[in-house]
């Protein structure tokens, strides 16, 4: 009969086991501390009083153990739940079973055994024995092959001594096919494990809340995942961290209140030039004046506002905490808001050459869906319990606590203004191409178009025309020296990178809301904390949050662009030094 040579090394490796498990057993039987103590009187107990753990002298170091390096810790206790007091003991008698991990009997084989020889360190300070459903899975696909060879199943991995699947144990990724029976008293759990040296990595479903953060009053949910009576505490982020994100949320809610506070004063100033569309972009302004102060109340006085009894706040018990989250929550709504309108006037201006004075008498349901929308999911947030405080430096909203609530209270309804915002926005781009070749056109037959010709609706409505003229860098006396052509292409760039900024902090605002809504994910930004104990990363989280506050106030730091002019100058000049000053 012929072997092929996969046939061929798998006897060799089997061969070898064989072999090596002998002279293992009977290198045992005259050497103590070696193997040659009998297994079978091993209890493994059920970990009920886990104060008992720190005092029977375990300790915690590196893994050494070759099987047992590439395994999801890199610190085990010792003594190990087969007694071995040194990791030199445990890696002799583990490895006799390197030649039945190498044919792959079971998937699950090399963490049954790296849960025995080599468990991982943890909170407890005590090994933690593996489930049951582990040990029959891995004996449902090993013990054959070793009784093909003669062996039996080792008495100290009988399988009715390991605890059941609701007891603290290790349970492993088992694949479905290994599963026991559906019904089965013993079937497979996603149990948590309290470990402490998990990489980042680190599944999900093998999360426990840490000490720490335990308490009956909170919860963190994720997709999929959730962890009860858990939530942050106040020191989740260092003093240092707090501080930086103090100074970087201080100034840039800063510049954003100066600049959006320029922009609202300027259109008092000099009302008649902010007629629609520019009168939507004012409206922008104050959402971002009240979003710049939430800002810097948050950077400047978050821990205060949003820690109670040491923890992060959740729900609607802190009334200044509510409050600030009332007026951010509804203040970036209406900002987004407000911008989806500023794109709808300009594709009526543009697209279907409605003027200035035509798309007012549509303003009072501009300010209703605006302020209305916003005042409604903003009380229905409250009413629900919704509230959460900041755990860095920001005004109260909604975070890891609530990340599902994140998600369809915020996240979606953004993505969706901001899809109608950009079909506008790109419909009435194509009308400006469109105003752009008559303007061209007319220029060949008329040199002084750029004064007389209106596209607009009948009536001889104030048209974008005339919306171009308010944006030229020369005042109202002098005459525009430019061509037409050029000066409408300079509107046009104007509003494409106008635009453009606003998508770009938006799209950058969701990624981070993204991130915080899956808290619990594979990388979301709590697994490095929650996943790893003695090596906490919190860098993932203290960037998105950084990153979540600064896209949020970055449009508002570019108003002052939109009205910065040579007008805009005169007029605060006039402002200030009197209205005689014409020079």
């Amino acid at each position: 009969m012929k072997m092929n040579a996969k046939s061929s090394s798998l006897l060799w490796t089997l061969s070898i086991f064989v072999l090596s498990n002998s002279v293992v057993h009977s290198f045992s039987a005259t050497m103590p501390g070696a193997g040659g103590r009998d297994r079978s009187d091993v209890e493994f107990g059920h970990h009920h009083d886990h104060s008992q753990g720190s005092k029977t002298g375990a300790r915690c170091e590196e893994v050494t153990i070759p099987m047992c390096k590439d395994m999801p810790y890199n610190k085990t206790i010792l003594p190990n739940l087969m007694g071995h007091a040194t990791q030199e003991e445990a890696g002799y008698e583990v490895h006799q079973y390197y030649a039945l991990v190498k044919v792959q009997c079971s998937p699950s084989l090399k963490i049954f055994l790296c849960s025995l020889f080599s468990p991982f360190c943890n909170i407890l300070h005590e090994p933690l024995p593996p489930c049951r459903s582990l040990c029959e899975a891995v004996r449902n696909g090993c013990e054959h092959v070793l009784l093909t060879f003669g062996l039996p199943w080792p008495d100290y991995f009988d399988c009715s001594r390991f605890p059941l699947h609701n007891e603290l144990c290790v349970n492993g990724d088992i694949p479905p096919q290994i599963l026991p029976p559906a019904g089965s008293n013993d079937s497979y759990s996603h149990h948590a494990i309290p470990t402490t040296d998990s990489p980042r990595g680190y599944s999900p479903q093998h999360l426990s809340c840490p000490s720490d953060w335990s308490d009956p009053e909170h919860s963190i949910s994720s997709v999929g995942h959730e962890l009860q009576e858990c939530g942050p505490p106040c020191s989740i982020f260092t003093p240092h961290q707090k501080q930086v994100a103090s100074y970087v949320v201080g100034v840039v809610a800063s510049v954003t209140l100066i600049s959006s506070l320029f922009t609202v004063f300027t259109a008092i100033l000099d009302p008649t030039r902010f007629h629609y569309p520019d009168r939507a972009i004012v409206h922008i302004a104050v959402c971002y004046v009240g979003l710049g102060v939430c800002y810097i109340i948050g950077a400047f006085g978050s821990s205060e506002i949003s820690c109670s009894k040491g923890f992060i706040v959740l729900g609607p018990g802190s009334a200044s905490c509510t409050l600030l989250f009332m007026f951010t929550y509804f203040l970036t709504f209406s900002s987004h808001i407000w911008w989806v309108l500023l794109s709808l006037t300009w594709y009526l201006s543009a697209g279907l050459t409605w003027g200035g004075e035509a798309i007012a008498d549509y303003s009072l349901y501009f300010h209703l869906s605006a302020w209305g929308i916003s005042a409604f999911v903003t009380m229905a947030s409250v009413a629900l319990g919704y509230v959460e405080g900041d755990p860095l430096a920001g005004p109260c909203s909604l975070g890891v606590q609530r990340s599902t609530e994140l998600q369809y209270f915020m996240m979606f309804p953004l993505i969706a203004l901001i899809v109608i915002g950009t079909i506008f926005f790109v419909l009435g781009f194509f009308g400006l191409f469109r105003i752009r070749g008559e303007i061209k056109r007319s220029s060949t037959i008329m040199s002084t178009a750029s004064d007389k010709v209106f596209v607009g609706s009948a009536g001889g409505q104030r048209s974008l025309l005339g919306w171009d003229q308010q944006h030229q860098n020369i005042t109202s006396e002098q005459p525009s020296r430019r061509g037409p052509a050029a000066g409408f292409e300079i509107l046009m760039a104007r509003i494409g990178v106008f635009s453009v900024f606003f998508l770009l902090t938006s799209l950058a605002f969701l990624v981070a809301l993204f991130y915080i809504s899956t808290p619990l994910s594979e990388g979301g930004v709590l697994m490095p904390i929650i996943g790893s104990q003695s090596h906490r990363d919190n860098q993932l989280l203290f960037i998105m949050y950084l990153v979540r506050y600064i896209a949020n106030l970055g449009f508002g730091c570019a108003l002052i662009i939109w009205v910065l002019s040579w007008k805009t100058l005169m007029t605060w000049k006039r402002a200030i030094c009197g209205p005689t000053v014409n020079k």
